[in-house]
């Protein structure tokens, strides 16, 4: 009867005629499901969520539903690297520079609050931050990315990448943010 309930739950979400809150609720029933510890359903959940964020149109709706969700993965300690990958190629596939290098610092921060210190998603989000073609946004991706690196405790990856920001105020806050979670770890 339990999985018959979480079924209709997740059949209901589906049906729900606007893409973003689609998404954000199948994001939603799978944090539950995480903490009903049904992880690999809930794994399964959380791509259905993605792959309903990827089809989003509009830039800002698919950042927000993109944000939503991978808050939702670290709340409910997702650990799989196919899923963060997943929603980093998400954010890849925003043409909107302000709202990728948002959606990429969102989703660098969730990363880092999970844990996640594989390096190759780290790698993943800093190809797509440097292929961003606005300088401000690129500076802003790379210092969200640093800053959530230091969050994670990959101190040298996150002062090269504050090394990398050619914007002299995104590079400044990244490097006070890093400082910052330096001291904090009594580092």
């Amino acid at each position: 009867a339990r999985a018959g309930m979480w079924e209709q739950a997740l059949r209901t979400a589906e049906a729900i005629e606007w893409a973003r809150e689609r998404a954000e609720a199948l994001g939603a029933i799978a944090e539950a499901m995480a903490r009903a510890g049904m992880t690999q359903q809930a794994q399964e959940a959380f791509h259905q969520a993605l792959r309903t964020a990827e089809a989003i149109e509009w830039a800002w709706e698919r950042k927000s539903a993109l944000r939503a969700i991978a808050e939702a993965m670290a709340r409910a300690g997702m650990t799989q690297q196919a899923l963060w990958e997943q929603a980093l190629r998400t954010a890849e596939a925003i043409k909107e520079p302000r709202e990728q290098a948002r959606a990429l610092g969102a989703i660098a921060e969730a990363m880092a609050r999970a844990g996640m210190t594989q390096q190759a998603l780290w790698e993943q989000a800093l190809r797509t931050a440097e292929a961003i073609k606005e300088p401000r946004e690129q500076a802003r991706a790379l210092g969200a990315i640093a800053e959530a690196m230091a969050r994670a405790g990959m101190w040298e990856q996150a002062l090269r990448t504050a090394e990398a920001i050619k914007e002299p105020r995104e590079q400044a806050r990244a490097l006070g943010a890093i400082a910052e979670a330096m001291a904090r770890a009594g580092m």
